[in-house]
């Protein structure tokens, strides 16, 4: 729940003032949740599978994000 509430906020502020630190939490943050249900060892198999495929998505995307502002560029939405 409460790496859920980091990346939310994190959300929300990349929105306000893009910045790549942002970027850069959000990955280790969507890596967390994608390896916590073995460091803590989940019993739930259901939550162990929700917090993999959502740390799958959001290391995803902050990796993509990350990369585009490497390489000079930024995604944006086409007209």
């Amino acid at each position: 729940m409460i790496s859920g509430i980091i990346i939310a906020v994190l959300s929300v502020a990349a929105l306000a003032a893009f910045a790549e630190w942002e970027e850069w939490l959000n990955l280790v943050v969507g890596l967390w949740v994608l390896v916590s249900p073995w460091v803590l060892d989940f019993a739930n198999t259901t939550a162990m599978w929700v917090h993999i495929v959502i740390g799958i998505i959001v290391a995803v995307v902050a990796a993509i994000e990350v990369r585009m502002m490497r390489r000079g560029g930024r995604l944006m939405a086409s007209r």
